[in-house]
């Protein structure tokens, strides 16, 4: 039964970082006590147990590396210039949280967001329709509402129109965002997390409506994306503007 000490507490481990992230930071301390509870039993084991369990403990580790390192990229994920705005899409928040619920979320708290000062700030529209800037310690306690008519007067912000606003020197790399997406009692949420990849500046080409895509994955286009579009323009009927 020993033999399989070792990996079954990789396993074990492995899973609790997967359905809870959060205890990703206990997890130390965790193998700290599991590896002293492996010594004792070593000292107990036969001898001939020792490497046939050290290499099935590495079969399990390889196995798992290409796993954690899939974990590693964002749920989300959006690329914006220098000094230039990215505004984030609702429907990839109801599509994330409708992963694991059914239904609408209600709204969405950032628990991690400590880096945005260093490549920019966030706005977002209140109660009173107001575009409203908002830095690191604007978003302790703040929600963001995925229907605009729950947003209470005099705080929090709806989730339609957040946008990353980033600073012209800002460095180029990516600003990690950590959320969670609750239904309208707060018991049940969904953890999610968003890479913004800031670069270039305006020797990069961008074009009117932009979507990224993960590898082996599809996305979706929007129609009010180019409804949008199309009223921003002068284009009336079915006339093509070509000189837009």
């Amino acid at each position: 039964m020993r033999l399989f000490v070792y990996p079954a507490a990789l396993f074990l481990a492995f899973i609790l970082y997967c359905a809870a992230p959060k205890l990703a930071e206990w997890l130390p301390r965790a193998f700290q006590k599991l590896y002293a509870l492996f010594r004792r039993l070593d000292e107990r084991a036969p001898r001939e147990l020792a490497f046939p369990a050290f290499l099935l403990t590495l079969v399990m580790v390889m196995t798992l590396v290409p796993a954690v390192s899939a974990k590693s990229s964002a749920d989300l994920t959006y690329e914006v210039d220098k000094g230039d705005s990215v505004s984030f899409k609702e429907r990839e928040f109801r599509d994330l949280y409708r992963s694991e619920y059914s239904g609408d979320p209600s709204y969405v708290v950032f628990t991690d967001y400590s880096d945005l000062d260093d490549y920019g700030y966030l706005t977002a529209v209140n109660y009173y329709d107001k575009t409203v800037s908002l830095s690191e310690s604007d978003l302790r306690n703040t929600w963001f509402y995925y229907d605009s008519h729950d947003v209470p007067k005099n705080m929090d912000y709806a989730l339609d129109g957040l946008t990353f606003e980033a600073n012209r020197r800002a460095d180029s790399g990516t600003l990690r965002l950590k959320f969670e997406i609750y239904d309208a009692d707060g018991k049940n949420y969904v953890y999610g997390t968003m890479d913004i990849k800031v670069g270039g500046g305006s020797g990069s080409s961008k074009g009117d409506i932009t979507y990224t895509v993960k590898p082996g994955e599809e996305v979706t286009f929007d129609d009010d994306d180019f409804e949008k579009i199309y009223e921003n323009s002068s284009c009336t009927g079915r006339r093509l503007c070509n000189d837009q």
